[in-house]
């Protein structure tokens, strides 16, 4: 496991945090704004495993094995459904952004992307790498999905790693269906024993994970058809960790 942050990195963090809102500029390559709705600086009671300073080490995490071939089988999964859904022309909402593995991957391939994630610590990591890769095309919004209200449908949602942490995962989805105007691209954690482990690993933590089948994630969204695929280590003994979702509106 990583070192815990010393008292220094937080306190340099900080400082850096608030130069950038004393100045009032931001880099051009990146839009950031705050909903103000569900906004948390990370500490309290939540369900979400990120609203930590454990965020800023998410990317070595992702290294140690296995989770490194699991993460690496997904995105195989997760490239498929991006290559049949993503047009040129789409504006893309993805929420749970988390460092941008996949948000400047995105930017790359649509017109535009609204990236919105609750996490003000992976939040300034998703803004570092927005602004190394030079992405220009990104609005980053700090806060709660489910409390915020857009104006206009997006023509495709994307949204990895996070139906797990929903208690309610069939009104989440459905309020992630009503702003999409064609596609849904998005994971959930199987039910074998994989993704159980991951269940008992963050209840040893006090985070709640809901393992889903496929016949209850194609039932979260029935004005849409659903491709599921099973990734994530799958093998002949066991069930893949994760489900790679595609949701095409009818």
């Amino acid at each position: 496991m990583p070192d815990r942050p010393s008292d220094a990195d937080l306190l340099a963090d900080l400082t850096e945090t608030a130069a950038v809102a004393e100045s009032g500029e931001a880099p051009r390559s990146w839009e950031r704004k705050s909903s103000g709705a569900g906004r948390c600086r990370s500490r309290g009671k939540s369900n979400n495993p990120y609203l930590s300073n454990w965020a800023k080490h998410y990317e070595f995490i992702l290294k140690v094995p296995p989770l490194h071939q699991i993460r690496t089988s997904e995105e195989r999964s997760l490239q498929r459904l991006l290559d049949a859904s993503l047009r040129p022309t789409d504006r893309v909402l993805e929420i749970g952004p988390g460092t941008g593995r996949q948000t400047v991957k995105l930017a790359a391939r649509v017109a535009h992307v609204t990236a919105v994630e609750q996490s003000e610590e992976m939040v300034e990591q998703l803004l570092r790498r927005l602004e190394h890769e030079g992405v220009g095309n990104c609005e980053v919004i700090t806060g709660d999905f489910t409390k915020i209200r857009f104006a206009e449908r997006f023509d495709v949602v994307a949204l990895i790693g996070v139906v797990d942490y929903f208690a309610d995962p069939a009104a989440f989805m459905a309020q992630v269906g009503a702003i999409t105007e064609r596609e849904i691209v998005f994971t959930a954690p199987h039910c074998g024993c994989l993704a159980k482990s991951f269940r008992l690993c963050n209840r040893l933590r006090g985070i709640a994970v809901s393992n889903q089948s496929i016949e209850q994630v194609r039932g979260y969204l029935p004005q849409f058809d659903v491709e599921v695929e099973e990734t994530g280590l799958r093998s002949p003994l066991w069930k893949g960790m994760t489900l790679a979702c595609r949701a095409v509106r009818r």
